[in-house]
């Protein structure tokens, strides 16, 4: 998530977190490494949860999505990524694929460049 623009993202208490696994001041995020696919109840659920706490909702999952788990959270603005056994992240949504490609292109600026270079 700190890649992603995050970055005081954190992970969570162990504990009743509501299903929540990583925390920033914008943005949570549920991680699943499940062998079956993550489905849309459990997207509807972080869906639920981001709302009531006014923050972006991201998953990451090891197994990926079913069909109807990738079309709504798609429908509702949920960034889904499926990551590899080495953590890698991959994007398999629009939502996710605009966090990526924002973040790729932070990452690719020279230093300075985000305020107007030399000055």
């Amino acid at each position: 998530m700190r890649y992603l623009g995050f970055t005081d993202a954190v992970a969570t208490p162990v504990g009743a977190d509501e299903g929540i696994d990583v925390i920033s001041g914008r943005g949570l995020a549920q991680v699943k490494m499940e062998g079956s696919r993550t489905t849309r109840p459990i997207v509807q659920q972080l869906h639920g949860v981001a709302t009531a706490k006014e923050k972006k909702a991201l998953f990451f999952s090891m197994a990926g999505y079913t069909p109807p788990a990738l079309a709504w959270a798609s429908e509702h603005g949920i960034a889904l990524f499926q990551y590899d056994r080495q953590g890698t992240p991959q994007a398999v949504n629009t939502p996710a694929l605009r966090l990526l490609e924002t973040a790729d292109a932070r990452a690719s600026q020279p230093a300075g460049a985000e305020h107007g270079g030399d000055t």
